[in-house]
């Protein structure tokens, strides 16, 4: 005898769910799409307010803090104002992502009270990995309590000693 065929039934082929970040930029219109692709520098002694039309009229989406910021207080109230102008219009809706450099070292464009000071690089590869995940988590949340939702850390560029100042 011959086995007889059982018939199959093609199973539907599943509409895929779009995702948070297809539905968020079909939500957008090309102003403010093109404002996401966009970090400004937010220099420490500008006006609060210097960014408003940057953000509100030209849909700017991203800012990075400059120029040496002096204490906690100052940043978490930049943070708030700068989200504060998150709108349907500006940004459609979107918050802003707002950066930090504390690479370490000399660098390390938030300082005074409420921030820590990250050791060079040097000194962070000489740290356990439990020592330098507990620094580095101490350094985000004081970061994330003033608005900072992106550090751009750690960065690997190193720089022989006989260059010195000399990397331009």
């Amino acid at each position: 005898t011959t086995p007889s065929a059982t018939p199959t039934t093609a199973s539907p082929t599943p509409t895929p769910t779009p995702s948070c970040v297809d539905t968020t930029l079909e939500s957008l219109d090309e102003d403010q799409r093109l404002g996401q692709l966009l970090m400004v520098g937010f220099d420490t002694n500008a006006d609060l307010s210097s960014l408003d039309d940057e953000i509100g009229e030209d849909h700017v989406g991203n800012v990075i803090y400059l120029g040496g910021w002096e204490g906690a207080a100052k940043v978490e109230r930049t943070s708030k104002h700068l989200q504060g102008l998150v709108s349907a219009q500006a940004t459609g809706d979107v918050g802003l992502m707002i950066a930090a450099d504390q690479e370490g070292g000399e660098v390390h464009q938030l300082r005074g009270d409420g921030f820590t000071r990250p050791p060079t690089a040097r000194d962070q590869a000489q740290m356990s990995s439990s020592q330098l995940t507990k620094a580095a988590t101490g350094w985000a949340e004081e970061l994330r309590a003033v608005g900072v939702n992106v550090n751009l850390a750690p960065v690997t560029d190193t720089v022989p000693e006989s260059l010195g100042r000399g990397n331009e």
